[in-house]
């Protein structure tokens, strides 16, 4: 298949794989979930298996409080994409209108490879000290919960599927062939790609459960501590009527503190309020992610459809993470300094500016996080589930990427050192560093999804007609070259 070159006025925007509506039920259930994780207190112990293990420790309510959040986010958005998008309908699903008789020992088989597994993510998590770590006790314990009853829903949802997908012979029934030594029925270009695809959410899950829960703990206490006196002296002015809903609105009114010291330009209180709204804000990035690796159901049509193909796609991607990214940025493309943006001269002595300087971080971060509600349950690193054309995407190929590379300068101001100008020329080439890291993300992902006849179509269209179009024009090496044929994306992985 050929593809008009971008510039011809031929290239057509295709749909995308999730709608509007399923990124705005999923952004209401996570402003509900937010509530009730930081507002209400979880339980310390909980007994499993009809009483007979009982779960307790200092990491569990930070588990509950995840679990509420990615629960809240995630249910309306699967019932959105079913009744209202029809997703599993797709041809992308692989899935048949007229179920086939359910095959007991094809249900075996790939029980068995899911076992396995499941087994070797856990010997890896028990092999490699990194997840020894307290930073992952929140993973383990919220895994510890919630497996008991996914493997008891899992199994039903297996025999359901299974006797609906066109291909059932998937990774996973091919790796438990392996393991029963039907070695000539297994099928390598399937089963490569699904023990790909759990590698990256046996990795990504746990980092992003750790970090989104250390965000809700933050948020909590600062709610149990009465941080925001000012939220509280207002509520009360108000009327005594609103006194029983402050627990509830505490958070909504530090964000309106937020945007009343903006409109007044008063720099303290912008301050004090500036970490919440950055908390908040990558707290929706986080439960989006987290349950993006989660939910890879090809019920939704969300599962993978394919993962990165080469070495250098995963590199560019692994050291923007710990522990990876640790030591990458640390040793070689150290940005940080001792001035950060509130501490350069020019902006304390202007507190209008300075406002406007941190409302604009606020915004680009605001972005970043839309632009990963825009995937709904479908975010994951490293994997093609779907194209999506809308939202942010319309405007850029990678509108999380270019608000957080933005976002770094304007936090680092890497222009501004205590060491003299050299130590400045040095900081603004580590952070052209990292810059570079991320537009090696972007050409890998392009280079890996345009093996999709939709993706090209739809990177052409953003060359025509996105906000940054005029760019390729300037600089050749950011315009996008489509392949000379494309192939369709897989159905299965």
């Amino acid at each position: 298949m050929a593809y008009p070159r971008a510039g011809s006025g031929r290239a057509v925007l295709p749909g995308s794989c999730t709608s509007y509506g399923t990124g705005i039920v999923g952004l209401i259930g996570f402003i509900c979930g937010l509530w009730a994780a930081t507002t209400h207190d979880m339980p310390a112990e909980v007994s499993l298996l009809w009483g007979r293990w009982t779960v307790a420790g200092p990491e569990l309510p930070t588990a509950f409080r995840v679990l509420v959040l990615i629960a809240a986010s995630s249910v309306p958005m699967l019932l959105w994409a079913i009744l209202f998008d029809r997703v599993s309908a797709r041809p992308t699903a692989g899935l048949i209108r007229a179920p086939a008789d359910g095959d007991l020992r094809q249900l075996f088989v790939k029980l068995l490879g899911l076992a396995a597994t499941l087994g070797l993510v856990a010997f890896a998590y028990w092999l490699f000290p990194i997840y020894r770590e307290p930073f992952y006790d929140t993973f383990f314990t919220l895994a510890v919960l919630t497996l008991p009853w996914l493997g008891a829903v899992g199994v039903f949802y297996i025999y359901w599927l299974d006797a609906r997908m066109a291909e059932p012979r998937d990774g996973a029934w091919h790796l438990g062939a392996l393991l029963l030594g039907r070695y000539g029925e297994v099928d390598w270009q399937k089963l490569r790609p699904y023990l790909l695809g759990w590698t990256i959410k046996g990795y990504f899950l746990p980092v992003m459960v750790g970090w989104l829960g250390g965000n809700l703990d933050w948020l909590t206490g600062l709610q149990h501590a009465a941080a925001w006196s000012g939220t509280v002296a207002f509520l009360h002015s108000v009327g005594a009527g609103l006194l029983s809903l402050e627990p509830a609105w505490w958070l909504a009114g530090a964000l309106s503190d937020l945007l009343r010291a903006m409109l007044a330009a008063d720099a303290g209180a912008f301050l004090g309020r500036f970490e919440v709204a950055v908390n908040v804000i990558f707290s929706l990035d986080l439960a989006f992610a987290a349950l993006g690796y989660v939910l890879t159901l090809r019920a939704f049509d969300g599962h993978i459809r394919s993962p990165e193909p080469t070495l250098l796609g995963w590199v560019v991607a692994l050291i923007c993470y710990p522990p990876y990214g640790d030591t990458t940025i640390n040793l070689y493309v150290n940005w940080s300094d001792t001035v950060g943006w509130r501490d350069w001269g020019l902006l304390q002595g202007m507190p209008g500016l300075l406002v406007l300087w941190g409302g604009a971080i606020l915004a680009l971060e605001a972005l970043f996080a839309l632009a990963t509600v825009h995937f709904g349950y479908r975010f994951s690193n490293l994997t093609h589930r779907g194209i999506l054309t809308h939202g942010l995407y319309r405007l850029t190929k990678h509108p999380a990427y270019v608000t957080k590379c933005v976002s770094f300068w304007l936090l680092a101001v890497p222009f501004i050192s205590h060491q003299g100008w050299d130590g400045a020329a040095r900081q603004v080439l580590m952070m052209l560093g990292i810059n570079f890291i991320y537009w090696m993300r972007a050409r890998t992902e392009e280079r890996h999804l345009s093996r999709d006849p939709d993706y090209v179509a739809y990177a052409l269209w953003v060359e025509e007609h996105g906000m940054f179009r005029w760019l390729g024009r300037i600089v050749p090496a950011m315009r996008y070259r489509a392949p000379f044929r494309a192939e369709p994306a897989p159905a299965a992985a």
